[in-house]
C-alpha cells in the first residue's frame, strides 16, 4: 500500500526547539516539513498558503497564545490535527486544548521519546483515516486502544 507524506507546519518562537522538532520530523520518511512559524500571525499565513496535516503547536507565543489558534478559522476549516508541545501545565489550557480536538498535549522539556510515539501515533491514525470510509465500533475503539497503549509505554 502507497502511503502519502505528512505535511507537518512548526509553530514554536523558540529558534533552537524549532530547529530540533524541524530535525526530526524531515528525519521521519512519512513526514514533510511544511513551514516553520514564530509568532500567530505567521502561522496563519502558513495555514492559508499551504494547509498541512499536522500542527505541533507551542503556546506560548510574541503574539498571542497558541490555543486561540485551535477555533481560528485558518485551522478549524482545515483537515488538520494539532499536537499541543508547550510549557503551560495549567489544567486550563490543557482542558481546552483537548476540548477544541488536540491530538496530543505534551509538556517541555520535551521527551524526544514522547514526541516521536505521538508522531508515530499521528501517521497510524491518518493512514486509517483515510483507507477508512466508514468506521464500525472495532474501527473506531482500535484507535483509542493504540493510542492508550502507546501513553502507556511512554
Amino acid at each position: 500500500m502507497h502511503h502519502d507524506l505528512v505535511d507537518v507546519l512548526i509553530i514554536e518562537d523558540e529558534s533552537e526547539l524549532a530547529r530540533l522538532h524541524a530535525e526530526l520530523v524531515q528525519k521521519h520518511p512519512r513526514l514533510r516539513l511544511a513551514g516553520m512559524a514564530a509568532s500567530l500571525a505567521q502561522a496563519r499565513q502558513l495555514l492559508h498558503a499551504t494547509p498541512p496535516q499536522l500542527v505541533l503547536l507551542d503556546n506560548y507565543l510574541p503574539d498571542g497564545k497558541g490555543v486561540t489558534l485551535m477555533t481560528d478559522p485558518a485551522l478549524a476549516t482545515s483537515q488538520c490535527s494539532v499536537i499541543f508541545i508547550t510549557a503551560a501545565s495549567d489544567m486550563e489550557t490543557c482542558s481546552q486544548a483537548i476540548r477544541n480536538g488536540a491530538f496530543d498535549y505534551i509538556l517541555k522539556p520535551v521527551s524526544w521519546k514522547r514526541l516521536s510515539q505521538s508522531l508515530e501515533r499521528f501517521i497510524q491514525f491518518y493512514d486509517q483515516q483515510r483507507q477508512w470510509k466508514i468506521v464500525d465500533q472495532q474501527n473506531v475503539d482500535s484507535l483509542y486502544q493504540t493510542a492508550g497503549e502507546e501513553l502507556s509505554r511512554g
